[in-house]
């Protein structure tokens, strides 16, 4: 029962001070950008798979028509994730997103 009690107002504290240090956002801000990194990784991800849509059609051996899927889908994670952690999603045009991010897609490509 004191284990429980302390448990709980450690939590409260741990609220109060996250609330204070401006950590926390309201559930709406935080719903409206959950839907904005669905909207973008589905957005890159269609771009990827335009980029290599040629490649992929050419290719014969499935292993690597898979290791091409991956490291390519692997690659557009680590950069959304990149761009999360910097904080630069907040105020992206799509459209100019996906020209980029099949330019660069495009020139790796072209480099293997």
């Amino acid at each position: 029962m004191r284990t429980e009690l302390a448990e709980e107002q450690l939590v409260e504290r741990r609220m109060k001070n996250a609330r204070d240090a401006k950590e926390l956002a309201p559930r709406v801000e935080l719903e409206r950008r959950a839907a904005e990194m669905g909207r973008v990784a589905r957005e890159r991800m269609h771009a990827m798979w335009r980029a290599i849509s040629e490649r992929l059609a050419a290719e014969r051996d499935v292993r690597a028509v898979m290791a091409l899927g991956i490291t390519e889908i692997d690659r557009v994670f680590a950069q959304l994730a990149d761009d999360v952690e910097r904080g630069a999603l907040v105020a992206d045009d799509a459209t100019d997103e996906e020209a980029a991010l099949e330019a660069e897609v495009a020139e790796q490509l072209s480099e293997e």
